[in-house]
């Protein structure tokens, strides 16, 4: 377990402290930086109990998260109303089944989760349960298209309603969402798929995918990694974390919050979170399969002018590069606004979306250049 020297100071200061008191985001707490750091000791991670798999709803006001050992978890559930957080408390859909790996839909509707039919801890599905504004629904199937006789499990939600989820065998799917129903099934790539508990997190425009493995290389019985989607929606190299997320013991359930600043994740017995929105741009700028993309400095290969600007931006490549490219450009939660081929000096109008920082990938031939603009 990672050490917290000022673990007993943050425990004494919720014991202290009000819900009422408390801000509505993260219940209150200072977020992290890039080494990580228990999640709410005191509220959500305590002493003697095992806690994992957390997730916020879109406005940050709902979390729901597991507790206790498999196969008989339950999932706990957080509310801010009235300018105060409720206390933790078993989630409805979970009293009489053991519920575990709680995800939001895009919308904050649904949650989808895993459980077991009561009295039996065989032949796991994927549920949900619908808000109806004060309440929770009773479980509900997502259906025979992706339920089977064996376990599934790890739920994700994406921008499109899409569904990400794993099996029994340690394999992971996606299933497109179309007209209300579920499509059959597709298995990921080899690549993304490690045979063990994948614990996946897709970001909600598909960009990127975290995911626990064993493979050989890392640094304890399981590490989390990334892996970006590439144009024709293949998957790149898993990239490990490193050891200041990953340990000599078990990192999975890596799951990020609405807004992409933090990831979440846990060792069994705590929650973590850390900072990860700039562990991401840089994992990104140097991501793809090694022999087939070649990632090159862009200090003399790229100018933006003006930049810090008011949304317009003239784009200048070096004589030395092609004269034409595809440009992305994410926002600072990872969503993509702007992509298309763009010629050399060509003026891109970003006006009308918010002031902040933004993120350019330029991608010519076998080449990225990377660049950060600022709307001001």
């Amino acid at each position: 377990m990672k050490k917290l020297a000022l673990l007993p100071l943050i425990i004494a200061s919720f014991v202290q402290m009000s819900y009422s008191q408390i801000p509505d985001l993260y219940l209150g707490l200072t977020p992290p930086g890039n080494t990580p750091e228990v999640f709410a000791p005191g509220i959500v991670s305590l002493p003697g109990r095992n806690e994992r798999a957390i997730t916020f709803s879109p406005s940050g006001h709902d979390i729901f998260f597991a507790i206790g050992d498999w196969p008989l978890r339950s999932t706990i559930y957080i509310k801010y109303q009235d300018s105060a957080w409720s206390n933790p408390d078993t989630a409805s859909f979970s009293i009489g089944h053991s519920v575990d790996e709680p995800f939001f839909s895009m919308d904050g509707n649904r949650i989808y989760y895993y459980a077991y039919q009561p009295n039996s801890m065989t032949n796991a599905d994927i549920y949900y349960s619908e808000n109806d504004g004060d309440s929770w629904s009773a479980p509900i199937s997502v259906g025979s298209t992706l339920n089977t006789t064996g376990d599934e499990f790890h739920p994700n939600i994406v921008n499109d309603g899409s569904i990400y989820f794993a099996n029994s065998a340690g394999k992971t799917y996606r299933a497109q969402y179309s007209d209300g129903s579920f499509l059959p099934r597709v298995k990921l790539p080899n690549n993304v798929n490690s045979g063990i508990w994948p614990d996946h997190y897709v970001a909600p425009d598909e960009s990127y995918m975290i995911f626990t493995s064993s493979m050989s290389g890392g640094f304890g019985s399981s590490d989390l990694y990334v892996s970006f989607r590439n144009f024709d929606k293949s998957w790149t190299t898993p990239q490990n974390f490193g050891n200041t997320i990953n340990t000599s013991g078990y990192e999975g359930s890596g799951d990020v919050t609405p807004d992409g600043k933090y990831m979440t994740f846990d060792n069994i017995v705590d929650i973590y979170w850390v900072k990860i929105d700039n562990i991401i741009d840089s994992l990104k700028a140097i991501s793809g399969v090694v022999t087939s993309v070649k990632i090159i400095p862009d200090n003399q290969r790229l100018n933006i002018f003006p930049n810090p600007g008011n949304g317009q931006f003239t784009l200048t490549f070096a004589s030395s590069i092609c004269k034409t490219g595809i440009a992305e450009i994410s926002n600072s939660e990872g969503k993509v606004i702007f992509k298309r081929t763009v010629v050399n000096d060509e003026i891109i109008d970003l006006t009308g979306n918010p002031k902040g920082i933004y993120f350019l990938c330029l991608y010519i031939d076998k080449e990225v250049l990377n660049k950060k603009l600022i709307i001001q």
